[in-house]
């Protein structure tokens, strides 16, 4: 199942993953094969990719490592997943994703109060009641370029 899921080049190619470790979420670089951490240097893809040169910085700043490729795909794909082993997760942490529609103003939104809020839920009704004083409650209502009230 894993070779399936991996891209035929993935030993000839440079990659991005994260995986999820015991320690938590980290960030690594697959290089013609070589598996290197990113994590100590940048802490998240969106900084390591932000970076200038990010395929440069693969070598001098990533520190090498022997992540099982395999195995933690394999851990990611089955049912009783082994918390304590390395598993893949999503690539993107705090990247801005291009999408469209009424469901992405709503998560958007959320996610800006989340961050206004620093991940404190108990604040979240009350700046959500200020986004609603300046926006209104029902977001179709909103006409692109026009003055907020």
């Amino acid at each position: 199942m894993a070779d399936d899921a991996l891209p035929q080049d993935w030993t000839q190619g440079a990659f991005g993953l994260r995986v999820m470790t015991p320690e938590g979420p980290s960030v690594f670089a697959l290089l013609n094969g070589a598996s290197f951490d990113m994590t100590p240097a940048f802490g998240t893809c969106s900084a390591w990719l932000n970076r200038e040169d990010p395929l440069g910085v693969i070598r001098r700043d990533g520190v090498p490592s022997a992540l099982d490729l395999k195995a933690a795909l394999a851990n990611a794909h089955h049912a009783a997943r082994d918390a304590q082993k390395p598993f893949l997760i999503a690539p993107i942490d705090l990247q801005a994703i291009k999408a469209a529609g009424v469901t992405y103003v709503r998560s958007m939104l959320e996610r800006v109060i989340e961050e206004r809020c620093r991940g404190d839920a108990t604040q979240a009704e009350a700046v959500r009641a200020e986004v609603r004083a300046i926006i209104g409650d029902d977001l179709a209502n909103l006409v692109p370029g026009s003055v907020p009230r």
